[in-house]
């Protein structure tokens, strides 16, 4: 998926490999990293990131003409609905986008968070944290 901009993306970086970052899912259309949690900020057993492979600034540029824009959202939510039957328990969850600087959006790249309480065997431990290699911090 070509992921072109003026200005470095690290979602676009993480995407082509140009970044160092533990894929936990990843699709045609989509990959799933673990989120970077700020100090002092409350830490869940899932704290991640579903991010589409092409770069679209945030919800608010998606054009629905366009065949991948049109379909990429149902996509992310499917991606939620399947991690959510990975996780142990009720597999209960939260999902979230900001959309714009007064959104608190941080990343100019649209991506949907995705939070539990429960845990997701295999994946992530109980901390949060991933066992494998992961690279610099960005939400």
């Amino acid at each position: 998926m070509d992921n072109v901009g003026a200005y470095a993306c690290i979602f676009c970086d993480i995407i082509n490999k140009n970044a160092p970052r533990t894929m936990y899912e990843e699709t045609d259309d989509l990959v799933v990293i673990q989120k970077r949690i700020k100090p002092r900020k409350i830490e869940l057993p899932v704290n991640i990131l579903i991010i589409p492979k092409k770069h679209i600034i945030n919800f608010k540029h998606l054009d629905f003409t366009d065949p991948y824009d049109a379909t990429i959202v149902s996509k992310m939510v499917c991606m939620a609905q399947n991690i959510s039957k990975q996780l142990t328990g009720t597999g209960d969850f939260w999902i979230s986008v900001n959309n714009g600087a007064k959104a608190k959006q941080t990343v100019f790249h649209s991506h949907m968070h995705f939070k539990s309480w429960e845990q997701w065997p295999g994946k992530i431990d109980p901390l949060g944290d991933s066992n494998k290699k992961s690279g610099a911090g960005h939400d």
